[in-house]
């Protein structure tokens, strides 16, 4: 029996749609008026070691890195992310996150 590759069903394109979702998370910081509980999870899991290693698992299992860096441009550039640039914090975290990759 000849099992394969256990993530032979995830396609390229939802790997990319996880990791942008990962970007966006980690560019977005934390609201300002976020619960105790909210902090509490954003400093365990959002920090820019555990985004690297969410990364680096989609990067691994068939996202791209061309994909990763065209779409950190495209926040650069594009109007839709217009408010996610005037987030407190976006541009350090933007340019350490580009740093890794």
């Amino acid at each position: 029996m000849n099992i394969g590759s256990k993530y032979q069903y995830i396609s390229d394109e939802r790997l990319a749609r996880y990791m942008q979702d990962t970007v966006i998370k980690y560019l977005k910081g934390l609201p300002d008026d976020a619960s105790r509980f909210d902090k509490k999870l954003y400093k365990r899991y959002s920090g820019i070691a555990n985004v690297r290693n969410k990364l680096r698992y989609d990067l691994k299992h068939g996202a791209t890195q061309i994909d990763l860096r065209e779409f950190l441009a495209s926040i650069r550039k594009d109007e839709s992310f217009s408010v996610l640039r005037d987030s407190n914090g976006f541009a350090d975290r933007l340019n350490e996150l580009e740093s890794h990759f």
